[in-house]
């Protein structure tokens, strides 16, 4: 299994471990440095349209092959009915939290979204109902799942708390 170690609590600590994409602007150089783009071991859909697949990734390199690693055993536990499961929201992207001024931790390119359709933002039912198989399978990894807080992201898995 590979996990995330040291995962970062708050802002300051997710700077220290992960460096700063950049306050107004991506910044081409950390961009460079510290993403890489990673192959997916099966056919992901893409969630924002389902006829199109990737195998590919775009994540931070010291979280990118823990979510390599979480998506092969999330195959392999739903292998029968994996298609049920396979869709993906993205990684990397460049942006500010929905509704704030803060980046989001996908700046970093350290947090997947995972099958929207079955956690929606702000959806305690959705937290509720979300294959547990999935969830587990990411908290050992060391990532923080969405669907536990106040306002729950259910498909959102993070490599870091407190933000």
């Amino acid at each position: 299994m590979i996990k995330v170690y040291d995962v970062p609590h708050g802002l300051s600590e997710i700077i220290a471990k992960y460096g700063h994409p950049g306050a107004e602007k991506l910044d081409r150089e950390w961009y460079e440095t510290n993403t890489d783009v990673f192959e997916l071991p099966v056919v992901m859909r893409l969630s924002w349209n389902p006829t199109k697949e990737t195998r590919y990734i775009r994540a931070h390199k010291d979280v990118g092959l823990a979510i390599v690693d979480a998506i092969a055993e999330i195959a392999w536990f739903y292998r029968e009915k994996f298609e049920q499961y396979n869709r993906y929201g993205g990684v990397f992207n460049y942006r500010h939290k929905r509704g704030g001024g803060e980046l989001s931790v996908h700046s970093w390119g350290i947090a997947i979204d995972l099958n929207p359709h079955l956690g929606r933002f702000g959806s305690q039912e959705d937290a509720n109902t979300y294959p547990r198989a999935i969830v587990e399978i990411f908290k050992e990894r060391g990532f923080e799942w969405g669907g536990d807080w106040a306002n729950p992201d259910a498909m959102h898995f993070q490599a870091c708390t407190g933000y």
